[in-house]
């Protein structure tokens, strides 16, 4: 969100400060001015249609507003995504000829140790 701020406001005005008159006055020439020339002109022609008929171009605005607004809220929301999650593995190992009933125990310390750092809904563990 922030980037999309700066890059809308911040970066247009910090440009603007670098262009000056001698600018303006210098032509460039070759491959990427006539490109440059063209995009200029098609840009300009562009905008005197909408300016032209602002209707049209509000409502296309509103569609397509409304169509993002849709999309957002049909996404699933999460505050990080599966991949950014963390996954810890924790190694326990208990004496040779150890009980089931003894390793059960030293897990469950384990886990309650770890519990306040994770949902226990997602708990796995495997020996």
């Amino acid at each position: 969100m922030l980037s999309g701020v700066v890059a809308l406001t911040l970066c247009p005005m910090l440009a603007s400060r670098f262009v000056g008159p001698q600018d303006a006055e210098h032509d460039a020439g070759g491959l990427l001015g006539a490109f440059g020339r063209g995009f200029a002109y098609l840009y300009e022609k562009s905008l005197g249609v909408m300016l032209a008929a602002p209707g049209p171009v509000i409502a296309l605005s509103l569609l397509f507003s409304f169509a993002a607004a849709v999309t957002f809220f049909a996404l699933p929301q999460e505050l990080t995504p599966r991949e950014d999650r963390a996954t810890v593995l924790v190694r326990a190992q208990t004496p040779q000829g150890s009980s089931l009933a003894y390793t059960e125990e030293q897990l469950r310390r384990v886990q309650a140790e770890l519990q306040p750092l994770v949902d226990p809904a997602k708990w796995s563990t495997c020996s």
